[in-house]
C-alpha cells in the first residue's frame, strides 16, 4: 500500500511536470505565430491612439480574424498587450465582446515589461476564469525597446484535463 501511495505521488509529479512543460512549448508556438502574423502587417512602429493599436499606418484589429481563426483550431488565445493594458485579444466576454482594457497582473508587468524576460504561469486568472499562460516582451522595431507583451493562453480546465484523468487511472491501477 505504502510503495503503491508512493508511486502514485511520483508519477503525478512526473506529469504535473511533463504537462507544464509541453504546455509552455504549446504556448510559445501560440505566441510565435502572434509574433508572425504582426510582423506581416506593417513595418512602422506600434501606437495606440483612441484605444486602437497600430503598426505602421495598419490597425492591428484587423488581425482578429486571423486570431480568432487561429484559436478555433487550437484552443489557444492571443493577446497583444500596449505597455500592460490589453489591446488586441481573441480573448471574449460571456455576451461575446472582446475583453480589452484590461491589465496585466503585477508579477507579469514586472518579469516581461520590467526585467525584459518571457514568463510562464500555470494558474492565472483572466475576467474571471483560470488560464495556463505564457508572455513575451514586445519590442517596438525602430528602437528596440520593450513597448507591451504578447501572450498566449489555454484555459487551464483544458490544459489539465488529460493530466487529471492520468493520475486517476494511476490512482485505479
Amino acid at each position: 500500500l505504502i510503495q503503491s501511495i508512493v508511486t502514485i505521488i511520483s508519477s503525478a509529479t512526473q506529469m504535473v511536470s511533463l504537462s507544464n512543460s509541453l504546455i509552455n512549448h504549446e504556448l510559445n508556438s501560440g505566441v510565435y505565430f502572434l509574433e508572425s502574423s504582426i510582423s506581416s502587417y506593417d513595418s512602422g512602429d506600434f501606437s495606440y491612439t483612441n484605444e486602437v493599436l497600430f503598426k505602421g499606418d495598419k490597425d492591428l484589429s484587423e488581425i482578429l480574424t486571423t486570431l480568432d481563426s487561429f484559436k478555433q483550431n487550437t484552443g489557444i488565445d492571443c493577446t497583444i498587450f500596449y505597455n500592460d493594458t490589453r489591446a488586441v485579444t481573441s480573448l471574449k466576454q460571456a455576451d461575446g465582446s472582446r475583453i480589452i482594457g484590461t491589465k496585466a497582473s503585477d508579477k507579469v508587468i514586472n518579469a516581461v515589461l520590467n526585467n525584459g524576460e518571457t514568463y510562464f504561469d500555470s494558474n492565472i486568472t483572466i475576467n474571471g476564469q483560470a488560464y495556463c499562460g505564457y508572455y513575451v516582451p514586445l519590442y517596438q522595431p525602430s528602437t528596440n525597446q520593450i513597448i507591451g507583451m504578447l501572450f498566449a493562453g489555454l484555459p487551464r480546465t483544458d490544459a489539465i484535463a488529460a493530466m487529471n484523468s492520468n493520475i486517476i487511472h494511476n490512482i485505479i491501477i
